[in-house]
């Protein structure tokens, strides 16, 4: 196992190669020059499993955090277990039907700029393994107009980037 940075720099491209490759291989034959162009000799590679988009009930998700941290640890190599953060463009603020919606939501994202975060940090770190088992520090911003983004952290120690808005927070 590689330490964090280097984990994320090295599979940046693999992970968005395993998700085009049907795409881009489809126009190549087997073998050919072409598609080795495309794709990275197998013989340098390691396959790590993991989980970047991982939600308990520190925000809003089903079951503790402590327990999500376990679960990973015995079937992953890394994890982020990552907390609802913000909702800049919520809607339904000019309907009273929808209140309870918007106070689920910005009721989680208060419990975790006070204190939650923190809490969430030090939890992280304290199941981070270097070469063993990675954990990594991320959260969610959901968007009605540009989807949910998942921000994931290098550092261990990483704050909660406040934003107006999904470009704001790029």
């Amino acid at each position: 196992m590689v330490d964090r940075r280097t984990f994320l720099k090295n599979t940046g491209w693999s992970l968005l190669g395993l998700a085009a490759s049907s795409s881009l291989l489809g126009a190549c034959v087997p073998g050919s020059r072409e598609t080795r162009k495309i794709l990275p000799s197998a013989g340098n590679l390691s396959l790590y499993w993991g989980d970047l988009h991982n939600h308990c009930n520190l925000t809003y998700g089903h079951g503790d955090m402590r327990s999500a941290f376990e679960a990973a640890r015995q079937q992953l190599d890394f994890v982020s277990v990552t907390p609802h953060a913000l909702w800049p463009d919520i809607p339904g603020a000019n309907d009273p039907r929808l209140k309870w919606v918007i106070d689920y939501h910005t009721g989680a994202f208060r419990r975790l700029r006070q204190g939650g975060w923190e809490q969430y940090v030090a939890m992280t770190n304290a199941y981070n393994r270097e070469g063993k088992f990675l954990t990594f520090l991320g959260y969610e911003c959901h968007s009605m107009e540009h989807g949910d983004h998942v921000a994931l952290n290098y550092d261990l120690d990483a704050p909660l980037l406040e934003c107006e808005s999904v470009p704001h927070l790029k």
